[in-house]
């Protein structure tokens, strides 16, 4: 089954299908690479510990699975994030552990090394957005707390690539709220986003 998106498809022989589509905010909006010229630590917010899990770390610990069943989209993937320029990759499929399992294995060729050079040293922080949303209480407080995430990958000078499984619920009338809409149209951040068919088509 081929199902095109902005002008990507792919063919896939399982039931699920990852397809690796682009969003653009506005034309009017330019989201410039990001030069990895030097590693900075930063120190890293109460929100960032809470509410992301470090998928480069653990690929490097060898505790994520590589699964050459993904091999053309992982491919695909690091093709749009060295390119950099005005488009931010999202990874369609109804299956969440699909997105999950492409974006683990760009974290485990990230640990290895494996990658184009701009790549190279990039942290891969999976916003573990289920919990953020059933542990927040407010619309406030889950603004703020998506807010300190921006400044978090922010902070590491274009070290930190954040990787959305629920996209949708961080766009839209919602990214006016956070820092997170400003940070990709001002070139200071890059995120990975999953989404649902449905939901792609409806709200990107």
């Amino acid at each position: 089954m081929k199902i095109p998106v902005f002008g990507f498809a792919t063919t896939r022989r399982f039931a699920s299908i990852a397809i690796l589509a682009s969003f653009v905010f506005s034309n009017v909006f330019a989201v410039n690479a990001l030069r990895p010229d030097t590693l900075n630590v930063v120190s890293r917010s109460s929100a960032t510990a809470k509410y992301t899990t470090d998928l480069t770390q653990l690929g490097r610990e060898g505790r994520l699975r590589e699964n050459l069943s993904f091999e053309n989209e992982t491919a695909r993937l690091i093709k749009v994030l060295a390119e950099g320029g005005v488009r931010q990759p999202v990874i369609v499929d109804e299956d969440k552990a699909v997105q999950d399992a492409v974006v683990e294995q760009l974290a485990i060729r990230v640990a290895n090394g494996n990658v184009p050079a701009s790549l190279k040293g990039k942290t891969i922080l999976k916003i573990e957005t289920a919990a953020l949303f059933s542990n927040q209480r407010s619309g406030v407080e889950v603004t703020q707390a998506i807010n300190e995430l921006v400044d978090d990958a922010i902070a590491s000078n274009g070290r930190t690539i954040l990787f959305v499984d629920e996209l949708t619920n961080l766009i839209g009338s919602r990214a006016a709220n956070t820092k997170l809409f400003k940070g990709i149209t001002d070139g200071k951040l890059v995120i990975i986003g999953g989404s649902s068919e449905t939901a792609y088509n409806e709200r990107i």
